[in-house]
């Protein structure tokens, strides 16, 4: 999802070229129509799509996702991941969100990792899981860093 006026987010477009490259199937859209692409993701897991479901954004974009994911949590989507970059706002991940990583131009990240607690569930798993969790956002970190300062095609 793109920010403000199409304008300030044209890295969605190298990004979802880059992914497309890989043979994964990626769109690119201005934040101004999130509700639509909720739409079509809530039409597709209804006809068995099970995805998985990733969504992106920068600025402005980067709310919208976040909003975008509460919106099908709602609707009992999961979401596997959720990538912010910059986003204006703070927001809570819903429950339907794998994993998200939340990028900033800023000098310092927060990383927090949680586990799925269940009636049945062992807590020295869940705390493994926390940890797991938690080494993968920093090496995913690590990897924008990388991306970030790769060469720009064009």
């Amino acid at each position: 999802m793109r920010g403000l006026l199409n304008i300030f987010s044209l890295g969605m477009d190298q990004l979802a070229a880059q992914i497309a490259r890989n043979g994964i199937d990626a769109s690119v859209y201005n934040h101004s129509v999130a509700e639509m692409v909720v739409g079509a993701i809530l039409q597709k897991y209804r006809a068995g799509d099970r995805g998985p479901y990733i969504l992106v954004g920068h600025s402005l974009g980067a709310d919208a996702v976040m909003l975008m994911a509460q919106q099908l949590n709602a609707q009992g989507v999961p979401v596997a991941l959720v990538v912010p970059f910059d986003g204006t706002e703070s927001y809570a991940a819903p429950a339907n969100v794998g994993c998200v990583v939340n990028l900033t131009q800023r000098k310092y990240a927060y990383v927090q990792a949680g586990a799925g607690i269940v009636a049945d569930s062992n807590p020295k798993s869940e705390q493994q899981e926390c940890v797991d969790k938690a080494k993968a956002l920093f090496r995913a970190a690590e990897e924008a860093k990388r991306f970030a300062g790769a060469p720009r095609e064009g």
